[in-house]
């Protein structure tokens, strides 16, 4: 995928090049997955495996709430995923046409291919201790769920929001999970920039998630594996950056993250991280989850312009709609404590790595 991208990233300039760049991948992806996985299986090909989840959804009363999403992917004008394939490409094609010089220099004189290490290497002991590749300690990884929100889940009418979200956790988790396990992290502590990159994804070695740590409302254009923050149409991206010293030579960043829902029944969720290296041998991060708690986030009028909101309006727009729905659901249709707010805290977490 990766190498696909960095081929093809040059046809975003061509409105006709992209959309024959897009059924060339979709052929490729189609026929790496027969050969590779499906020709293994009694489902045999992709083509079987959709007719048997769009009988699943028609057939099966618990997929019922997906029969909308997969009536508009069969009756749309447009093509499924071309709006994230596009998002990919220009994403790639800033990467590869903006790559600094100084970095690409320092490749040159050590006459080597590109790595992020070599690219960013540290300039005092702070960035010695931080600039490193790093191994997630699985072992050592701990999730406490909240009192508040095991609560809520045993009080709730709404079983199938219930199950719903704890779905959506659970693969939110597999797909953080791909990308955090081994890092490559460099700080800059002078600019107050943390760059961060995962040695899994469709990421090029140079190419990173970028964070300004200067606590003003930002929005990051790439996830650490690669994938673009534009892919979710202003859903993805939204972040606050900041850096504290709370010991002598010590540096702690502070990360909050948003991520936002345009579906019904699909929360909405602030992770707020501590981040900071101990010894030059472990980086430690620690933090809680947030999660809306009204059925829906935002108003419908609203979900298409989510990519041109700052931050400070998503945040105003969820605590105000919270209100309206409030007023307009009964107890017996939105099972929530009146004195509860927008947001209600899902758990904390803490994470380990060791230093490669």
């Amino acid at each position: 995928v990766r190498a696909f991208f960095l081929q093809y990233a040059e046809s975003v300039l061509d409105k006709h090049s992209l959309r024959a760049c897009f059924v060339l991948f979709v052929k490729e992806t189609r026929n790496r997955l027969d050969t590779e996985v499906f020709q293994n299986t009694q489902l045999q090909s992709l083509a079987n495996v959709a007719e048997e989840v769009i009988a699943a959804v028609y057939s099966c009363s618990f997929f019922h709430a997906r029969r909308p999403q997969i009536r508009e992917i069969l009756s749309g004008q447009s093509f499924a995923g071309w709006n994230a394939f596009v998002a990919q490409m220009r994403q790639t094609y800033v990467n590869v046409s903006t790559c600094p010089r100084s970095i690409s220099r320092t490749i040159a004189v050590r006459d080597s291919e590109p790595n992020f290490n070599r690219a960013h290497p540290p300039q005092n002991s702070i960035e010695s201790d931080w600039n490193a590749e790093w191994f997630l300690q699985v072992d050592e990884a701990v999730w406490k769920p909240s009192q508040q929100t095991m609560k809520a889940d045993s009080k709730s009418g709404c079983d199938g929001f219930a199950e719903d979200s704890e779905a959506i956790c659970l693969l939110t988790l597999f797909e953080t999970m791909s990308q955090i396990v081994r890092l490559q992290v460099a700080i800059d502590a002078q600019a107050c920039v943390l760059r961060i990159r995962s040695t899994e994804g469709v990421a090029s070695a140079l190419d990173c998630m970028c964070l300004v740590l200067d606590g003003k409302e930002r929005v990051f254009s790439q996830f650490p594996n690669g994938l673009a923050s534009g892919i979710g149409s202003g859903r993805h991206g939204d972040y606050i950056g900041e850096t504290r010293v709370e010991k002598p030579g010590r540096l702690v960043v502070y990360l909050q993250v948003f991520t936002w829902s345009t579906e019904i029944h699909r929360p909405s969720y602030h992770v707020r991280l501590r981040i900071e290296c101990w010894q030059s041998k472990r980086l430690c991060v620690s933090g809680d989850v947030l999660a809306t708690t009204a059925p829906a986030s935002f108003p419908l009028e609203d979900t298409s312009n989510l990519g041109e909101m700052p931050l400070r309006m998503k945040r105003a727009a969820v605590a105000n709609f919270f209100e309206q729905q409030l007023q307009d659901y009964s107890a017996g249709e939105w099972a929530t404590s009146p004195s509860a707010g927008p947001w209600r805290e899902l758990g904390r977490f803490r994470l380990s790595y060791l230093k490669a």
